[in-house]
């Protein structure tokens, strides 16, 4: 009777040990793939637009150190934006003035910037903060950005700019 005990014992003993290294198996294996959607899913927000502008509408972020991804959307001169509104763009051009007010920075294409038409780019205060550089400091530059091209009534044709990912110095 006692070797039967001893026996059994000895079997649940086995088998405890064999559960738990299914469990450890388990729970490493559950780990891994976590790890694996979390590395994929930080992947994906640096390599895919994630800005949103309005409702279910993706701001073009191009992807870092990558110039392809500009080339993915229409590329238009600063000039041809108001043919271009609710779209997508990189839209190049010279900033000729940068008029900063108490509601809004805005970064002028056109001389003339007063012109209905003329196009320009709108930063609002609460995103100041993305920019580590004076952005006062475009004016004259050669410039690509991109976004989507909106034109409010009674407002000129804009790219509302919340990151510096979107604008892209050219000299």
């Amino acid at each position: 009777m006692e070797k039967d005990r001893k026996r059994v014992n000895e079997r649940i003993s086995y088998l405890i040990n064999k559960l738990i290294k299914i469990v450890a198996f388990l729970f490493g294996a559950i780990v891994v793939f976590v790890v694996m959607i979390v590395v994929y899913h930080l992947a994906q927000e640096v390599l895919t637009p994630e800005e949103k502008i309005g409702e279910n509408i993706r701001h073009a972020v191009p992807r870092q150190n990558q110039d392809s991804a500009w080339s993915d959307f229409l590329e238009i001169d600063c000039r041809n934006a108001a043919n271009h509104v609710e779209e997508f763009c990189v839209v190049s051009g010279k900033i000729e003035n940068v008029n900063v007010t108490n509601k809004e920075t805005y970064l002028n294409f056109d001389k003339n910037w007063k012109n209905h038409f003329s196009f320009c780019v709108v930063i609002y205060p609460e995103y100041y903060g993305n920019f580590t550089y004076d952005i006062k400091k475009l004016e004259g530059k050669k410039v690509k950005l991109t976004g989507r091209i909106i034109q409010p009534e009674n407002r000129r044709p804009h790219i509302e700019l919340k990151s510096p990912k979107n604008i892209k110095v050219l000299g």
